[in-house]
Formats: C-alpha cells, structure tokens, sequence
C-alpha cells in the first residue's frame, strides 16, 4: 500500500519515442501543474515518460538543473507588451502580471525561484522590466531597483497560501501592489523631470 502522494503518474502513451530535453521539459510541467515542485523527482519524471531512470539522468544530471531548464521554458513565454500606446510603465506592468500569471500555473515554482534568486536571474525578463522603464526617463539603478521590488512582491504573494474564496481578492491586491510601485516610480521620475527643467 502506498501513502497518499506517492501514487505513480500514468507513463504518457502518447510520448514521443525520442527522449530529449524539450520531452522532459513538458513532462516535468505537466507533474508540476499537477503536484507542486515537491511533487516532481528524477523517478517520478522517469515512470512519467515511461523511461528508465538512467535514460532520464543521461539528458538532465539532477532535479536542481531539471527546474532551471522548467524556469527557462517558462520564462519564454512571456512576451513585451506592445508599445503601441507610449504607456511604459503599463508595458512593466503587463510584463510583471505575465511572469506572475505563468509562475502561478506551476505551484512551488515561484518559491523555488525566490529561494535561488542567484541561479535563476534572467536577464531576458530583467530586460523586458528595464527597458520600458528607462525609456520612462529611469536610469538603470533605478530600474533595477523597481524589478527587484517587483520580484520581491511577486515571490511574497505565491508564498502565501490564499484562503479558499478569496483567490479574486488577492489577484486584486497584487496588482494593486505592482500598480503602486510602478505608478510611485513614475511620480518620482515625473517630479524629478520636473524639478530639473526649472
């Protein structure tokens, strides 16, 4: 008899015969969005894709590099906002709301982020934060500054385990939270444009 939890996955019938790091990839997301980051092992992945272990360890050397390659492939997905309508701090906020959105699919995967911030910067993220905000008129200190609050912010509201039924509420009140920092960053940047042209 097994414990609750330690269930074995169905092996994919329908997996490609040829096992490679985008198969694994997709397989380790699925068990994510399914069991939480705690939920996925190097086994666990292997009976998934109806492999033996070594086969899975001879792409991926173990779990910590498995979800840099699963924070990679999640980090693709999020795309710059237009800039269509010259609103740069919307264009952070839309990027922010987009990682928040992504991140929040996969449970655990934020907390994992927050807890290895060194080894899972992106500099395409970063960059795609930075760069509306200093055509805004922010410098780049400042800049990094603003995305490093938003992470803070983002990685303290997945944290949080929100009560059944107030799911709306907390959505709510994290983009207010990024709203706030955003539009505070622009006051400033507004105020200091302002002061320097008198």
């Amino acid at each position: 008899m097994s414990a609750p939890g330690d269930e074995q996955p169905p092996a994919a019938a329908d997996r490609p015969a040829g096992l490679g790091k985008d198969t694994i990839v997709a397989a380790s997301l699925e068990i994510i969005a399914e069991r939480g980051v705690p939920g996925l092992s190097m086994r666990v992945l292997s009976q998934r894709l109806g492999v033996a272990l070594g086969a899975t360890y001879r792409h991926v050397p173990n779990k910590d590099e498995l979800l840099r390659l699963v924070a990679a492939d999640l980090y693709a997905r999020v795309e710059p906002a237009d800039d269509t309508d010259g609103d740069e701090f919307g264009q952070a906020k839309h990027v922010m709301l987009q990682i928040h959105d992504v991140l929040a699919a996969y449970p655990g995967m934020a907390a994992h982020i927050a807890q290895n911030i060194p080894e899972f910067a992106s500099a395409h993220l970063t960059k795609l934060i930075t760069d509306p905000l200093q055509a805004a008129g922010l410098s780049a200190d400042e800049a990094g500054r603003i995305v490093f609050t938003l992470i803070l912010l983002n990685a303290g509201h997945m944290l949080i385990r929100v009560p059944a039924g107030l799911e709306d509420q907390a959505a709510a009140a994290f983009e207010e939270g990024v709203d706030l920092i955003l539009r505070g960053a622009q006051t400033r940047s507004q105020h200091r444009s302002v002061n320097t042209v008198d």
